[in-house]
């Protein structure tokens, strides 16, 4: 057994996205991977469980969605 997040110690940005009521992964321990990356986002969807891409897929995309965007934009 390893150190959790050993996997998420990278120099490439990252998003984490947890769902309220998750009760596999809770919000809490996907906070806690993060800290493992330096360039990483937390967005917790409030009232989805462990699979927020079926519970609210509308509300991933509006997370997602934009965070892709930036990572495509070219940096001044």
């Amino acid at each position: 057994a390893g150190v959790p997040g050993v996997g998420w110690q990278r120099a490439r940005p990252g998003l984490g996205v947890g769902g309220g009521n998750d009760q596999v992964m809770q919000p809490v321990y996907v906070r806690h991977l993060a800290g493992y990356a330096p360039d990483h986002q937390i967005e917790v969807l409030p009232g989805a469980g462990h699979l927020p891409m079926r519970d609210q897929p509308a509300a991933l995309a509006e997370v997602v969605i934009p965070w892709l965007q930036r990572l495509a934009s070219p940096r001044s």
